[in-house]
């Protein structure tokens, strides 16, 4: 894989198999289009809350934790095995709390993805919405900013 950021211009360019003044042409513009497809995110699974809730007691850790409380509250300890209930229940809701944000936090990030592309192709700087865009584009604006567009 190609560390794109230790790239110059001229080696980016090379290896996107673009011009860096005319950018593509329209024809290879279309035919990477179709190759690639377009540039968006792939929608990942979504969870429920109660998937992402449950989904806190699959490690083996949590279940030895409730077969100790219930090993505990059997000989008499009960305040030990609420403790070690108690323990569990809250280690469940500081999970929940951190993946249900996490999961918020992902779906805020892809609508906040940049809906337009700028793009150089035969010459002429293009502004594309990004479902139009593809694989990877070397974009380009008359006052000479570059980067590279790569799939996400």
């Amino acid at each position: 894989m190609n560390a794109w950021h230790n790239l110059s211009i001229a080696e980016a360019a090379s290896l996107l198999d673009t011009d860096v003044e005319q950018g593509l042409s329209g024809n290879e513009a279309k035919q990477r289009l179709a190759r690639y497809g377009p540039n968006k995110l792939r929608k990942g699974k979504r969870f429920s809350a109660l998937v992402i809730f449950v989904s806190q007691f699959r490690s083996l850790v949590i279940w030895v934790l409730i077969g100790a409380a219930a090993v505990s509250a059997a000989l008499g300890e009960t305040a030990d095995g609420i403790a070690i209930i108690a323990i569990v229940i809250l280690n469940a809701v500081i999970g929940f709390i951190q993946e249900y944000r996490a999961e918020k936090a992902a779906a805020a990030l892809a609508r906040l993805a940049a809906p337009i592309v700028v793009w150089c192709a035969a010459g002429i700087a293009w502004w594309l919405p990004r479902l139009k865009s593809f694989l990877v584009i070397f974009c380009c604006s008359k006052a000479g900013i570059w980067s590279l567009r790569t799939p996400v």
